[in-house]
């Protein structure tokens, strides 16, 4: 030991009454919620998380005698997941968005949902004129009274034989190339 180095210290400790380590300022720890409660923010059943916790979607953040605890870190990511799942994408295609090294990567995946969402909008805009064609007719039944409908039948049938004789498979294909049902001026 080096002389003198220590000399003006006290051999003791000082002890502070009524100093405790939650005084003020000392760190608050964060809060973290029971299964029961991150399922009850974000709107699903406990199994469900169970379930993302066994795909590797979320990781329980701690247990405490055994029931497990999720930061609200965790929380907004089963949020996200959600979200993901609202825009049609699979738990596949949200594991690939989570575990995307890059930008390039996960925008991907949200391109081909876009490029689906927009087959399935075409699909139902075809289907909501030909609903909005049966409309118009102003007989009894649309497939034995209507001209609208019975135009469109027959222009449907018309496009399937040409499909079939093209393919050879004498079996009809529904297609998304098929032509959304042309209206006329004229009622049924």
């Amino acid at each position: 030991m080096v002389a003198g180095v220590f000399d003006d210290m006290p051999p003791s400790l000082t002890v502070e009454v009524g100093f405790t380590s939650s005084d003020a300022g000392a760190i608050e720890p964060e809060p973290t919620f029971s299964i029961g409660e991150a399922a009850a923010l974000v709107g699903v059943a406990t199994s469900t998380l169970r379930y993302y916790e066994r795909r590797g979607l979320v990781t329980a953040d701690a247990r405490v005698s055994g029931q497990r605890r999720y930061r609200w870190s965790t929380v907004r990511r089963l949020e996200f997941v959600q979200m993901l799942q609202d825009a049609g994408l699979s738990l596949d295609e949200i594991q690939g968005v989570l575990a995307a090294d890059d930008n390039a990567s996960w925008k991907a995946i949200a391109r081909r949902r876009l490029d689906q969402l927009d087959a399935d909008l075409a699909k139902l805009r075809r289907a909501r004129e030909l609903l909005d064609g049966a409309l118009l007719c102003r007989y009894d039944h649309p497939l034995d009274e209507c001209r609208i409908m019975n135009d469109e039948i027959d222009r449907r049938l018309d496009a399937g034989s040409a499909r079939n004789s093209s393919d050879g498979s004498g079996v009809r294909q529904r297609s998304a190339d098929l032509q959304p049902l042309q209206s006329t001026p004229t009622l049924g």
